[in-house]
């Protein structure tokens, strides 16, 4: 076990050592005195290149360049983590961000094409999601049925169309996202219905429905505490008042 555990320590001093030898800049010289990181370490000669000591066959050291993330390219061929990204095309070639590149055909995530994502109409948005001229995805998954073309950011993890809203990735259903309006505290409502924590409450009338504070609402008749009703409180003379307690026009509660 000793004699293992001193071999290995041998080994990666000279794979190191190796590595330092073979950096050089774009021009070709050889730089000095560089402790390579090698986690996205490209290095080359006058004739080769390598990805963490390990030979790229077929990479062409005079028109390599080194991007970032991983990726690097040739005057031909593109390359993430040393391996060659099959069909990109290096003229084209293009990073966009949060791990997304693409040619003028593909989009790609890491080393893997995303089919059928056109990359001519390629957006990225924001929590996970990306649209093209047609169709909209979440964590690369195409949503069925959302519209690219009025797809947009509400807030809180709320997105929508014309027609629909959507939180990570899922429709919700039966929720108008012409009248879609984001309230706080996990409430939100449409032009007919109200919800809390994505979940319809019963009988809650959108239109006087309002917040009123320390996770109560109401609306013209009935009271609600965390999107949950409160048995016989009157919405319309319901209110907080000092030293944490509520009222109507009968009963005071503490809240």
């Amino acid at each position: 076990m000793q004699f293992h555990y001193v071999s290995l320590i041998v080994t990666t001093a000279l794979l190191l050592s190796l590595v330092n030898s073979q950096v050089a800049n774009d021009t070709g010289k050889q730089l000095q005195n560089k402790t390579c990181h090698v986690y996205w370490e490209y290095t080359k000669d006058a004739y080769d290149v390598y990805y963490i000591g390990k030979k790229i066959e077929g990479a062409r050291a005079s028109s390599f360049q080194v991007l970032k993330d991983g990726y690097s390219k040739d005057f031909s061929d593109v390359y993430y983590m040393g391996k060659k990204l099959a069909d990109a095309r290096a003229s084209s070639f293009q990073l966009i961000g949060d791990g997304y590149s693409k040619d003028m055909s593909d989009v790609y995530y890491g080393d893997k094409k995303l089919d059928g994502v056109r990359a001519s109409s390629f957006v990225l948005l924001k929590d996970g999601y990306f649209k093209d001229a047609y169709d909209v995805y979440y964590m690369r998954k195409q949503i069925d049925g959302a519209r690219a073309s009025s797809f947009k950011f509400v807030g809180d993890g709320y997105w929508k169309d014309a027609y629909d809203v959507y939180y990570m990735g899922k429709r919700l259903d039966g929720v108008r996202a012409g009248s879609f309006e984001l309230l706080k505290d996990g409430y939100f409502k449409d032009a007919y219905d109200v919800y809390y924590m994505r979940n319809k409450i019963e009988g809650a009338r959108a239109g006087s429905f309002q917040l009123i504070g320390n996770g109560y609402s109401k609306d013209a008749y009935d009271v609600y505490h965390m999107g949950k009703k409160i048995n016989d409180a009157r919405g319309g003379s319901f209110q907080l008042i000092e030293s944490g307690y509520a009222k109507d026009y009968r009963n005071t509660t503490c809240v």
